[in-house]
Formats: C-alpha cells, structure tokens, sequence
C-alpha cells in the first residue's frame, strides 16, 4: 500500500550471495531479505492473488533457530 517502501524494499542489494539449502524437496535461499523481496516481488508483478510462504517462513527462524511451522 506504500508503494515509497516497496520499491526501496526492492531495490535493496545486501551483496551477499544465495545461500541455498533444501527443504523438503525444494532449494530455499536461506536469507531473510531475499525472501522478503520475493514476497513483494510476486504481490507486485504476479496476477495471482496467493503466495507460497514456504521460502519465507523457512528464513524466518524461531528462537530454536529451526524454520517457522507453517501449520501454526
């Protein structure tokens, strides 16, 4: 809805490379940011009105440091 954000959001760069690893049966970028701007990214340019939140929730660990349960 702030469409400032999500364009800044966008075009941020953290120079630091993919770090993938799979997780059931899919390769994830474990980095909190590049799910965030996929997120937004698919919102933005998709015609789809649903998201996956696999990868995302996967990047946003619990205190334990394991993945968000996404049945929860």
């Amino acid at each position: 809805m702030i469409p400032a954000f999500r364009y800044n959001l966008l075009c941020v760069n953290d120079n630091i490379p993919p770090q993938i690893t799979e997780y059931k049966n899919e390769e994830i970028d474990d980095n909190m940011l590049h799910q965030v701007q996929r997120l937004f990214a698919h919102l933005e340019l998709s015609t789809r009105s649903d998201y996956n939140p696999l990868g995302f929730t996967f990047a946003f660990k619990e205190l334990e440091g394991g993945p968000t349960n996404i049945s929860e």
